[in-house]
């Protein structure tokens, strides 16, 4: 549930975001991969669109969020936890910063559990 709602804020982000903004070829085969579960595929995409986007802060937050979320369900932890606490630092207090301090807690509190079994 806490997944979708995070997809749902970032769809939403997005749309705010866009409507003045043309959209690039990498970002739009990142969202149409990332919505057919092709999460490395569309990881691929949103990296290449970073570079595309890059002056644009407020873009920048969903695509970081996207490729966090890419790197988290493909199984790359430390490439998820990385890019959350990238996240966090450039953006503290801003949109899905909470949600990206708890996915760090969630991913250092299964690395605990991991170590000890």
């Amino acid at each position: 549930m806490k997944k979708l709602i995070f997809r749902i804020l970032c769809s939403l982000l997005a749309g705010i975001v866009f409507h003045s903004v043309a959209l690039a070829g990498d970002f739009q085969e990142g969202e149409k991969q990332f919505y057919k579960k092709n999460y490395s595929e569309a990881l691929m995409h949103y990296e290449k669109a970073l570079d595309e986007f890059g002056e644009n802060e407020e873009f920048l937050v969903y695509i970081k969020c996207q490729i966090a979320e890419c790197n988290s369900i493909i199984g790359n932890k430390e490439s998820a936890k990385i890019m959350y606490e990238e996240f966090i630092k450039s953006n503290p207090g801003g949109l899905y910063s909470e949600k990206a301090q708890k996915r760090v807690a969630y991913m250092l509190s299964n690395q605990k559990k991991d170590k000890e079994a």
